[in-house]
């Protein structure tokens, strides 16, 4: 090989003139690294980024598989003419129409990439840092051992003898600063690389800030992120543990892009439904998130914690734009009027907030009062619900009744901001059959055309309320402990319902009897949702798993069981 990259260089540079080529002292190459060196230098930037990809992909890649994992994306003329000269150049092989590297040349620019990177984070100087990762969290298990043996660790081991421990946290943080700083913002793979590396040399993680930053390509696998800052991060790419500890909380985006999960410690993760990759996790609240809600446009994701506060984020950033801190105990449910305009939110303080939106958002950071304070009940308020017409709020308490309020009638009054005298339009109480039961209302839900309210007890029996007379329709049978979740599905035939059990039972709305139960979960399932089209449903719980369930199979869907 070293022959034929030399005889290369002859007729290129010296025109075929060995003697030309013997006489220029400079290039007389003392090892087949100098050969390399000349080569490499004369490669096009696309050229160079290509060979840098196989040497941290470490398999052979096609021409589409190059494509898409390139940051920037060449037109793909462009590309197979890039892969037939470094073809020619010898410094790639091709088999069945994919692309790879002969061992030589894998050595040579794993050695050319390390230097590179270390100069890079030494000079804060980064280039091939945004375009490459060092690590495929997401590849297969001998590959990523490779990427951290062969790149990832020869890094770290030059870095500590260049920076001491201090001067290594102190500059690695400086970097992370400055990326924050760039404008317009770059999206590349530094950030990841750094945490990366910051996992190899086994650095506390807390100890820097990645919040606002693309912190793409990231292996978060059993790495310790209590205390970390990853607010408006972006984790598109990056490989977590899919152990999320207790779930007590999830919403689907609208659009259905997004399904945000409610956890034990007060993260809050989002998922991309159509890849199954973790796109960021929601940092700041110092208990478990009870209550999630996505705004009807997608955009802002409102969220209730035993903390005692409701966060209202923007999505695409993961920014926190406000706090709500006007409820005086935990925080437990919310839920957003079907035009966007209001947020109603409940508490263990016994009341509910009633929201304008508006002053959430176009006042971030402000303290805004409530329209109204709701606040006829007598215990913990745990659910609330806007009918599908916007008109009506549904909320359900542990005092063991189910209260009505008229919406139209509290946002007509203009002197209403924080008044706690509303009285609801109907109080109904939650039937019970065992007397050692009281009723209390843990759950409620409208159907989709708004002719039904479900609700859910300490009883475990799920109640179908007619909406026109408030009588109740169907009484339905089958769980034995608390219920905690309900969702219709999008036609309003089904419903689904979950609780202080490792089962979710279905329902046919129009009988109140039992269609399907699915087992799989292991603790209690605290919540679910269903799919726009009404055949796909998610649960989560205690076990830490998030769960799809295929209705028209009867069974889990086999590409999604999020369970460590």
């Amino acid at each position: 090989m070293a022959l034929k990259l030399v005889a290369d260089t002859v007729d290129e540079i010296f025109g075929g003139d060995i003697a030309g080529f013997l006489s220029e002292e400079p290039l007389v190459f003392d090892d087949i690294r100098s050969v390399l060196d000349q080569h490499f230098a004369r490669l096009s930037a696309l050229e160079q980024t290509v060979l840098f990809w196989l040497t941290v992909e470490r398999q052979p890649l096609s021409i589409p598989q190059l494509r898409q994992i390139l940051l920037t994306k060449p037109n793909q003329r462009l590309l197979v003419e890039t892969m037939r000269n470094l073809e020619r150049r010898s410094l790639i092989e091709t088999s069945n129409g994919s692309f790879a590297l002969q061992n030589v040349i894998t050595e040579y620019l794993t050695n050319r990439l390390i230097e590179s990177v270390v100069y890079e984070l030494l000079d804060n100087a980064l280039d091939l840092l945004h375009r490459h990762p060092l690590l495929r969290p997401q590849a297969k298990e001998h590959i990523r051992q490779s990427q951290t043996r062969l790149i990832l660790e020869p890094i770290s081991v030059l870095l500590q003898r260049k920076w001491n421990g201090s001067l290594l946290v102190k500059s690695l943080q400086q970097i992370l600063s400055d990326l924050r700083l760039m404008k317009p913002h770059r999206p590349g793979y530094a950030a990841g690389n750094i945490l990366n590396l910051l996992k190899t040399l086994k650095e506390p993680i807390a100890t820097y800030d990645f919040s606002e930053l693309t912190v793409w390509q990231a292996d978060f696998v059993n790495l310790d992120l209590h205390n970390a800052n990853f607010s408006g991060a972006d984790l598109s790419f990056s490989a977590f543990t899919h152990d999320f500890g207790h779930i007590y909380s999830l919403a689907l985006q609208p659009q259905e892009t997004l399904i945000a999960i409610g956890t034990g410690n007060g993260d809050i993760h989002l998922w991309q439904l159509a890849d199954l990759h973790p796109q960021r996790i929601l940092l700041g609240h110092q208990n478990r998130v009870q209550g999630l809600a996505f705004h009807p446009n997608g955009e802002i994701l409102a969220s209730a914690s035993y903390d005692g506060t409701v966060r209202i984020w923007q999505v695409e950033s993961g920014r926190c734009l406000n706090i709500l801190t006007k409820h005086n105990d935990g925080a437990l449910a919310v839920d957003f009027s079907p035009d966007g305009t209001l947020l109603a939110t409940s508490s263990r303080d016994r009341t509910i907030c009633l929201w304008a939106v508006h002053a959430l958002i176009n006042n971030a950071g402000e303290q805004p009062e409530p329209l109204a304070v709701l606040s006829q009940h007598t215990d913990w308020v745990d659910a609330v619900a806007f009918a599908p017409d916007g008109r009506t709020l549904a909320s359900g308490s542990e005092d063991a009744t189910i209260c009505l309020w008229d919406i139209d009638a509290i946002t007509r009054q203009q002197s209403v901001a924080g008044q706690k005298d509303v009285k609801p339009i109907r109080s109904i109480t939650s039937p019970t059959l065992a007397r050692e039961n009281p009723g209390r209302v843990l759950t409620l839900t409208f159907s989709p055309n708004g002719s039904l309210l479900a609700s859910g007890d300490v009883s475990g029996t799920v109640y179908l309320w007619d909406t026109q007379t408030w009588q109740v329709r169907h009484r339905c049978h089958g769980h034995e402990n608390w219920l905690r979740a309900l969702a219709f599905t999008p036609d309003g035939t089904l419903l689904a319902s979950s609780g202080a059990e490792t089962m979710v039972r279905l329902w046919d709305t129009a009988t109140g009897r039992i269609v399907d139960t699915f087992y799989g979960h292991t603790r209690s399932v605290w919540a679910l949702g269903f799919a726009s089209a009404g055949n796909m449903l998610y649960s989560a719980g205690d076990d830490g798993s998030l769960r799809l369930w295929n209705l028209g199979s009867g069974g889990e869907h086999p590409a999604f069981r999020l369970i460590q």
